[in-house]
Protein backbone atom coordinates (compact mmCIF):
# COMPACT_ATOMS: atom_id res chain seq x y z
CA UNK A 1 0.00 0.00 0.00
CA UNK A 2 1.58 3.00 -1.39
CA UNK A 3 2.00 5.99 1.05
CA UNK A 4 1.13 3.94 4.03
CA UNK A 5 3.94 4.81 6.26
CA UNK A 6 3.35 8.48 6.10
CA UNK A 7 -0.52 7.40 6.97
CA UNK A 8 0.72 4.95 9.46
CA UNK A 9 2.84 7.87 11.19
CA UNK A 10 0.38 10.11 11.54
CA UNK A 11 -1.93 7.61 13.32
CA UNK A 12 0.69 6.83 15.57
CA UNK A 13 0.91 10.13 16.03
CA UNK A 14 -2.96 10.15 16.93
CA UNK A 15 -2.46 8.01 19.15
CA UNK A 16 0.10 9.93 20.93
CA UNK A 17 -1.96 12.35 21.55
CA UNK A 18 -4.98 10.99 22.85
CA UNK A 19 -2.88 9.30 25.43
CA UNK A 20 -1.38 12.82 26.02
CA UNK A 21 -4.87 14.45 26.08
CA UNK A 22 -5.93 11.80 28.41
CA UNK A 23 -3.46 12.43 31.08
CA UNK A 24 -3.90 16.02 30.69
CA UNK A 25 -7.65 16.02 31.79
CA UNK A 26 -6.29 13.19 34.28
CA UNK A 27 -4.35 16.22 35.99
CA UNK A 28 -6.83 18.62 35.31
CA UNK A 29 -9.44 16.18 37.37
CA UNK A 30 -7.22 15.75 39.91
CA UNK A 31 -6.63 19.47 40.66
CA UNK A 32 -10.16 20.66 40.07
CA UNK A 33 -12.07 22.25 42.47
CA UNK A 34 -15.57 22.74 40.91
CA UNK A 35 -17.67 19.83 41.95
CA UNK A 36 -19.67 19.83 38.57
CA UNK A 37 -16.97 20.33 36.57
CA UNK A 38 -15.80 16.23 37.46
CA UNK A 39 -18.08 14.29 35.23
CA UNK A 40 -17.24 16.02 32.12
CA UNK A 41 -13.49 14.86 32.80
CA UNK A 42 -13.86 11.64 33.97
CA UNK A 43 -16.38 11.06 30.38
CA UNK A 44 -13.77 12.86 28.11
CA UNK A 45 -10.69 10.84 30.11
CA UNK A 46 -13.02 7.54 29.12
CA UNK A 47 -13.45 9.06 25.73
CA UNK A 48 -9.90 9.82 24.40
CA UNK A 49 -8.64 6.32 26.43
CA UNK A 50 -11.46 4.55 24.12
CA UNK A 51 -10.14 6.45 21.01
CA UNK A 52 -6.64 5.38 21.77
CA UNK A 53 -7.45 1.71 22.33
CA UNK A 54 -9.35 1.59 19.04
CA UNK A 55 -6.79 3.10 16.77
CA UNK A 56 -3.96 1.07 18.48
CA UNK A 57 -5.77 -2.23 16.95
CA UNK A 58 -5.75 -0.35 13.70
CA UNK A 59 -2.43 0.37 13.56
CA UNK A 60 -1.43 -3.52 14.20
CA UNK A 61 -3.71 -4.59 11.36
CA UNK A 62 -2.19 -1.95 9.17
CA UNK A 63 1.22 -1.82 10.63
CA UNK A 64 4.69 -1.82 9.26
CA UNK A 65 6.86 -4.85 11.25
CA UNK A 66 10.17 -3.94 9.51
CA UNK A 67 10.03 -0.57 11.36
CA UNK A 68 12.47 -0.22 13.91
CA UNK A 69 11.67 -0.14 17.38
CA UNK A 70 14.27 2.10 18.80
CA UNK A 71 13.67 5.00 16.13
CA UNK A 72 10.06 4.47 16.37
CA UNK A 73 10.39 4.96 20.48
CA UNK A 74 12.66 8.59 20.01
CA UNK A 75 10.56 9.67 17.38
CA UNK A 76 7.59 9.02 19.82
CA UNK A 77 9.20 9.98 22.70
CA UNK A 78 10.14 13.61 20.70
CA UNK A 79 6.04 13.47 19.70
CA UNK A 80 5.38 13.26 22.96
CA UNK A 81 7.31 16.12 24.28
CA UNK A 82 6.01 18.23 21.80
CA UNK A 83 2.45 17.26 22.04
CA UNK A 84 3.12 18.18 25.93
CA UNK A 85 4.29 21.95 25.36
CA UNK A 86 0.82 22.09 22.93
CA UNK A 87 -1.81 20.54 25.87
CA UNK A 88 -0.21 22.58 28.66
CA UNK A 89 -2.52 24.08 30.80
CA UNK A 90 -2.36 27.70 31.33
CA UNK A 91 -3.46 28.15 34.97
CA UNK A 92 -4.36 32.16 34.49
CA UNK A 93 -6.48 31.31 31.61
CA UNK A 94 -10.29 29.72 32.21
CA UNK A 95 -10.09 26.53 32.05
CA UNK A 96 -13.14 26.39 29.87
CA UNK A 97 -11.04 28.61 27.12
CA UNK A 98 -7.67 25.33 27.66
CA UNK A 99 -10.08 22.58 26.51
CA UNK A 100 -11.39 24.15 24.33
CA UNK A 101 -8.21 24.93 22.61
CA UNK A 102 -7.14 21.08 23.27
CA UNK A 103 -10.08 20.49 21.61
CA UNK A 104 -9.46 22.25 18.79
CA UNK A 105 -6.11 20.99 18.41
CA UNK A 106 -7.09 17.25 18.55
CA UNK A 107 -9.67 18.44 15.62
CA UNK A 108 -6.64 19.59 13.51
CA UNK A 109 -4.68 16.54 13.78
CA UNK A 110 -7.80 14.09 12.77
CA UNK A 111 -8.40 16.12 9.98
CA UNK A 112 -4.55 16.21 9.10
CA UNK A 113 -4.59 12.56 9.32
CA UNK A 114 -7.86 12.52 7.24
CA UNK A 115 -6.64 14.47 4.44
CA UNK A 116 -3.95 11.49 3.91
CA UNK A 117 -4.33 9.63 0.76
CA UNK A 118 -5.09 5.96 0.80
CA UNK A 119 -6.67 5.51 3.84
CA UNK A 120 -8.96 2.33 4.25
CA UNK A 121 -12.09 2.84 4.65
CA UNK A 122 -12.74 1.25 7.92
CA UNK A 123 -9.56 3.67 9.36
CA UNK A 124 -11.72 6.73 7.83
CA UNK A 125 -14.60 5.74 8.97
CA UNK A 126 -12.97 5.70 12.59
CA UNK A 127 -11.36 8.89 12.49
CA UNK A 128 -14.39 10.83 11.18
CA UNK A 129 -16.39 9.30 14.25
CA UNK A 130 -13.56 10.07 16.60
CA UNK A 131 -13.37 13.95 15.16
CA UNK A 132 -17.31 14.25 15.01
CA UNK A 133 -17.18 13.03 18.88
CA UNK A 134 -14.57 15.81 19.60
CA UNK A 135 -16.21 18.56 17.64
CA UNK A 136 -19.30 17.64 19.53
CA UNK A 137 -17.69 18.09 22.46
CA UNK A 138 -16.07 21.27 21.45
CA UNK A 139 -19.34 23.10 20.23
CA UNK A 140 -20.41 22.12 23.96
CA UNK A 141 -17.70 24.34 25.56
CA UNK A 142 -18.02 27.47 22.88
CA UNK A 143 -21.65 27.50 24.13
CA UNK A 144 -21.03 26.82 27.52
CA UNK A 145 -22.76 24.24 28.24
CA UNK A 146 -19.87 21.49 28.56
CA UNK A 147 -19.30 21.74 31.91
CA UNK A 148 -22.80 21.24 33.43
CA UNK A 149 -24.31 18.01 34.68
Amino acid sequence: MKGSNNFLSKLNELIIMNEEVEKTYKEILKDILVEEFKPFFKDKIQVRNQFGQLLLKEVNKLGDKEQEPIMLNRRNKLIRSSLKKSLKINKALNLQNEVYRIEQFSIDKYNELLMEMNLPLKLCKLLIKQRDTIQYTSRLIERGEAFVD
